[in-house]
């Protein structure tokens, strides 16, 4: 695999994961936009060929809703988390 393919695999995780907890939050409007973006990103890895692996996602996904924690337990800060950090690989 490429460095191009281990980037465009990379950033669709981090997006899809991304809309997942953000939907789980109930951050409705930054949950559409990152699965936009992971639609794109998964266009592009079709047609460069590059095989989408759900479960990383998915076990990405398992880790921001742990770092994020709930909005009970560090309330904007987890906002700020999934926003600004997590959208780096």
């Amino acid at each position: 695999m490429s460095t191009l393919s281990d980037l465009l695999l990379s950033c669709w995780v981090v997006e899809a994961a991304r809309s997942s907890v953000l939907g789980q939050r109930g951050h409705q409007e930054p949950s559409v936009q990152a699965a936009a973006r992971a639609r794109i990103l998964a266009s592009r890895c079709a047609t460069e060929g590059i095989k989408i692996v759900p479960h990383l996602a998915s076990q990405h996904a398992q880790f921001l809703a742990e770092v994020a924690g709930s909005e009970e337990e560090v309330g904007a800060l987890g906002q700020i988390f999934l926003q600004r950090v997590a959208a780096y690989i």
